[in-house]
């Protein structure tokens, strides 16, 4: 069992770079990518940014399977708000919680709502139903997300940050605000509607992308980014290109690298090099000329992203050998902390070891 978090003191706000600043004055943050691209590390350090500044964030799972409680240090958490840190309280939503407390809201007698809630035959509808089960988790953001002033006295929470679905779910969940608004009649159907209209409305909600540079990641976030403006019309609010190798063999190193090779073997970057020295130095020349190669690739599909993402976009460099997620996250804070654009930030200064869990793949993650 991991240990309780220690307390912390509310900081001071700091000030955001311009283009987060942009970001954070949107009521609702969808946070998506590829499986694997480091989305929910994203979602984290977007969330911990905007409390930090002295924004008051709700930081939303879907159904994580824990992945997030263990990022938070929270195994135990569920899909009621808790305080994770000043300012950033986290839950992770799950479907028949947002059915039960949707239908609260709308019939307003508990026993009934509850009942309706354990039909089964409801819940085969519910099951069946197109996009209803996304439509209640979509919901639970937006009610947590919007303007209730009328209703509340203010906002519970200036800033939602939901770490939406994988790229290839993405569209369907998104999708579901359209579906219900056409399928539901009566009262239902006025809050789909409604929700509709803040999901399309700029000034409140935003896609943030991320992605690595491969082809695959690259390829469906372009997709999804496409599908939300011709489709959905969500716009994009910023796109965080994750896992960027740091440049170590460019110019007089690169140069370098190649002379040590055997003359007359082809000893350029895209080749089988071999060297006139012994085994233990060519295996290092070996994995040097690998490196050159990957920064290459890497280098070509970051120039690939530029043409083919929307702006603005950050890059955040991978984390060699991290001692805990802490050092994943310091780096991805660094990076969007800093003016988003297109140039990897340098990560943190390495710290002493610190106790806890296992660090993920460098920038890695769900």
């Amino acid at each position: 069992m991991s240990p309780s978090p220690a307390p912390y003191a509310a900081p001071s706000p700091e000030p955001a770079s311009p283009a987060l600043e942009a970001l954070f004055a949107r009521r609702l943050l969808l946070v998506s990518g590829k499986g694997g691209v480091g989305k929910t590390t994203v979602a984290l350090a977007l969330a911990r940014l905007a409390a930090r500044e002295g924004k008051s964030v709700l930081l939303a799972g879907i159904e994580s399977r824990g992945e997030l409680g263990r990022l938070l240090g929270r195994p135990e958490l569920g899909p009621d708000p808790v305080e994770v840190r000043p300012r950033l309280e986290a839950c992770d939503l799950n479907a028949s919680a947002a059915l039960r407390e949707y239908l609260k809201l709308r019939i307003k007698v508990a026993p009934i709502a509850n009942w309706i809630a354990g039909n089964a035959l409801f819940a085969r509808f519910f099951a069946a139903a197109p996009g209803l089960r996304e439509f209640v988790l979509l919901g639970k953001a937006w009610y947590e997300a919007r303007d209730r002033s009328r209703w509340f006295g203010g906002a519970r929470h200036d800033l939602v940050v939901l770490d939406a679905p994988a790229t290839g779910h993405a569209v369907s969940f998104l999708r579901a605000a359209h579906q219900v608004s056409d399928l539901l009649v009566g009262p239902l159907r006025g809050p789909a509607s409604e929700l509709r209209e803040f999901l399309t409305d700029a000034s409140k909600t935003a896609l943030v992308l991320v992605a690595t540079p491969e082809e695959l990641a690259l390829n469906e976030a372009a997709e999804l980014a496409r599908a939300a403006h011709d489709e959905l019309r969500i716009g994009v609010g910023l796109v965080v290109l994750n896992d960027v190798f740091p440049t170590l063999l460019g110019g007089e190193r690169l140069a370098s690298l190649r002379g040590l090779a055997r003359p007359g073997r082809g000893a350029g970057v895209g080749a089988d090099d071999e060297v006139a020295a012994g085994a233990g130095e060519s295996a290092l020349l070996e994995a040097g000329l690998y490196r050159a190669r990957r920064e290459a690739e890497e280098a070509r599909l970051l120039r690939r992203a530029r043409r083919m993402l929307p702006r603005p976009q950050v890059q955040v460099r991978r984390v060699l050998a991290p001692e805990d997620e802490e050092d994943v996250l310091d780096a991805v804070m660094t990076a969007l902390g800093g003016e988003a654009g297109g140039a990897p930030q340098p990560a943190p200064r390495t710290r002493g070891r610190r106790r806890g869990r296992r660090p993920p793949r460098a920038g890695g993650g769900a």
